[in-house]
């Protein structure tokens, strides 16, 4: 078959495919990826049985699956922001050379034992020790969890791994069968990517936004999609021609943009070909994996899996701990970036190209990669199990431990005494504001916040703050729930199952107070909450208010109009459930 029609063939197939295994993933509330994953998996059982036994590995294929990736990066460091690193850099350096250096050593020691070379042990350490950071923004951003602390720690970690994968790579080339170890092609990389950051962002705020100033002029958006392509690729090249990952150019000009004015125009833009090229990628990733190779290294997969990739685990949520995270975030980073990264696929397909390890041995990091990604959802979503788990043994087994890394604390010396007080649980964009009007009003009021970084800065404004978990039954006795008269949920939706569990401890607590929460969701279980604000139909309501003269009704008769056709709505959903 010719060439460009076997890649036609190829992408055929991946969307069809991709489609369908996305519909019902969602239909059974599960990550879109995981959909994905699994239809690859599919395709790589079904199409050798319809003679297409070179899978979905045209050059196009591959190239698109590149592309994705680097909008996907690129997109994410619009999102994200350059102070958001530098308040973690001591956290996410020190945490990734230690957490690097642990795995590989652990690898070295503990693979042997079940029939690998020192070699082939080394490079599982290596591989071992970095995550996808493809997969772990796809997942975030489903979760809507891009902006939150826990993800925050996730992006700077991933992207310092980025930067050190090129060094790792360039080490296990120097110690492969039949090559010369040289320590200058450690510090090359690095000094390279350094280089790289320098031109990005030099470009990137200096050059790049009048340009993008006179752009927006034309009001072509046709124009600014082919100018931020033009970007984003340009510089993802710039930086894989200079040997470093393509990845980390194509973040760092997001990253770079991420202050100018059109950045939520240019992430509006780009989001539809980021979804869709970036599907390919995770569909190609499933069809790599061959059932026979499971059952043929049955024993080192579940080794690699189980024993590396729990201590990888264990590592990041210790270090995480010690740097004064909250248990509770440290358990989502440490499950979160649990996976083995696309970086064993780069490093595995240029090692058997060279004869560096064989093709038995290939198979097995394929095949442990793609099984730890598939998983990576599953485990993320049990970080609330595993934050308890942790609490309970550190509180039985190292009560000093807990007691200094645990427990809650208040910035004043002594506990407040409160009574008829407010307690808002977070200090987002929303509570920020409503803690400010309890403020300016005198009100007696208490914030529950579990973002460290957020603490000096609400304690600034002279509000009582106690840094923990609102769902803990501990932090709510300190924030002293049983005397209080009211509790304002002002968090995302994110996970709607914690906040129902916290709607109901505050409820044993006190039977009495008044609960208020912010929603975007119909809550089903909403006997104990006293008023349900929806961001979105709050807005609506607003844009109402401000109609004088546009419509012909009085605003205030139509305005408890349209409430109460939401409040029948409401009910209609709760008697469908």
């Amino acid at each position: 078959m010719d060439g460009s029609v076997t890649s036609l063939r190829d992408i055929v197939i991946i969307l069809i495919t991709g489609a369908i295994a996305g519909f019902i993933a969602l239909k059974f509330k599960l990550p879109t990826i995981i959909g994905y994953i699994l239809a690859g998996v599919s395709l790589s059982i079904v199409l050798p049985l319809i003679n297409i036994t070179s899978g979905l590995s045209s050059s196009l294929v591959s190239q698109i699956a590149s592309f994705g990736i680097a909008l996907l990066l690129f997109a994410a460091g619009i999102e994200f922001s350059v102070n958001n690193i530098l308040k973690i850099r001591n956290l996410i350096i020190v945490g990734v050379l230690s957490q690097t250096a642990i795995i590989i050593f652990l690898g070295v020691l503990i693979m042997p034992l079940f029939g690998l070379s020192s070699y082939e042990s080394l490079f599982v350490g290596v591989v071992a020790a970095t995550s996808s950071t493809a997969f772990v923004l796809k997942m975030l951003e489903q979760n809507e969890e891009i902006s939150s602390t826990s993800s925050k720690i996730m992006i700077g970690w991933l992207i310092v791994q980025d930067i050190l994968g090129i060094a790792l790579f360039l080490f296990l080339k120097s110690l492969a069968p039949g090559q010369d170890f040289n320590i200058i092609n450690l510090i090359d990389p690095i000094f390279k990517s350094l280089i790289l950051i320098v031109v990005t962002f030099t470009i990137g705020k200096v050059f790049v936004p009048p340009i993008f100033k006179e752009i927006a002029k034309t009001r072509s958006q046709e124009l600014l999609l082919v100018s931020v392509l033009g970007l984003s690729i340009g510089f993802a090249l710039f930086s894989e021609l200079i040997g470093v990952s393509y990845t980390l150019g194509a973040f760092l000009t997001g990253l770079a943009l991420s202050g100018t004015f059109l950045r939520h125009e240019i992430f509006t833009e780009i989001k539809p070909l980021r979804d869709l090229f970036s599907m390919v990628f995770f569909v190609s990733i499933g069809s790599l994996l061959n059932i026979s190779s499971i059952f043929n290294n049955l024993l080192v997969i579940a080794a690699i899996i189980g024993i590396l990739i729990s201590f990888k685990i264990g590592i990041i949520f210790i270090i995480n701990i010690l740097f004064k995270i909250h248990p509770k975030n440290a358990a989502k980073v440490a499950l979160g970036i649990s996976q083995i990264g696309e970086f064993a696929f780069l490093v595995i397909t240029i090692a058997r190209h060279n004869d560096w390890i064989n093709t038995n041995f290939y198979s097995i990091i394929l095949v442990a990669t793609v099984i730890s990604m598939t998983i990576t959802p599953f485990l993320y979503s049990k970080h609330h199990q595993l934050f308890k788990l942790t609490d309970n043994f550190f509180k039985n087994y190292l009560p000093n431990f807990h007691r200094k890394y645990y427990k809650s604390r208040f910035q004043e010396n002594e506990k407040p005494e409160l009574l008829n007080h407010i307690i808002i649980v977070g200090h987002g964009k929303v509570g920020r504001y409503v803690a400010k009007a309890l403020n300016i009003s005198n009100e007696d009021h208490i914030i529950i916040e579990i973002d460290s970084n957020l603490i000096d800065l609400i304690s600034k404004d002279n509000h009582k703050v106690i840094l923990g978990d609102a769902t803990n039954i501990e932090i709510l006795k300190e924030a002293q729930v049983q005397s209080a008269k009211a509790l304002i949920i002002t968090l995302p939706d994110t996970n709607h199952e914690q906040v129902s569990n916290l709607i109901k401890i505050v409820k044993d607590l006190n039977n009495n107070i008044e609960i208020i929460i912010r929603s975007s969701r119909v809550i089903l279980d909403d006997e104990n909450i006293s008023t349900i604000v929806e961001p979105e139909f709050e807005a609506a309501i607003r844009i109402i208010n401000r109609m004088d003269g546009m419509i012909s009704q009085n605003k205030y008769g139509l305005i408890k109009k349209v409430r109460n056709f939401r409040r029948k709505e409401i009910k209609e959903i709760l008697n469908k459930n």
